[in-house]
């Protein structure tokens, strides 16, 4: 019986939460496609849209002085930024949340968007 369970406990960790496991350098140069309206560096200036800089694992609608749509706020309760959301944000924003104000039509391959939450995670 306790194999069993540690056999099913081995299993959810390795099958249950997969991690994304993206190409940090890689991630830094599609990164270039967000710095256009998004600051990425510890200084957290916003422009456009909120900075970047410690995002992952936030709450989304939290960034300090950035003022969302209210879409994105209507929605932002139910978000928390981690791997699983960020992708399904990454490949399609319009999709993920309504009418919000990005206009960046999101990143279809999906390499890119694991390369570019690994370099988001590196951001803090």
């Amino acid at each position: 019986m306790k194999k069993s369970v540690i056999v099913l406990a081995a299993a959810a960790l390795m099958f249950g939460s997969q991690a994304i496991a993206g190409d940090v350098a890689k991630g830094e140069q599609a990164a270039k496609k967000c710095a256009t309206c998004h600051d990425m560096t510890n200084a957290k200036k916003n422009k456009v849209g909120p900075y970047l800089w410690g995002i992952m694992g936030q709450p989304a609608g939290k960034v300090e002085g950035y003022k969302y749509s209210s879409a994105h706020m209507e929605k932002a309760g139910s978000i928390k930024w981690d791997e699983a959301t960020m992708n399904k944000y990454l490949e399609s924003p319009k999709d993920f949340i309504p009418g919000n104000k990005m206009v960046f039509q999101g990143i279809k391959d999906a390499a890119e968007r694991d390369d570019l939450i690994s370099y988001m995670k590196t951001l803090k």
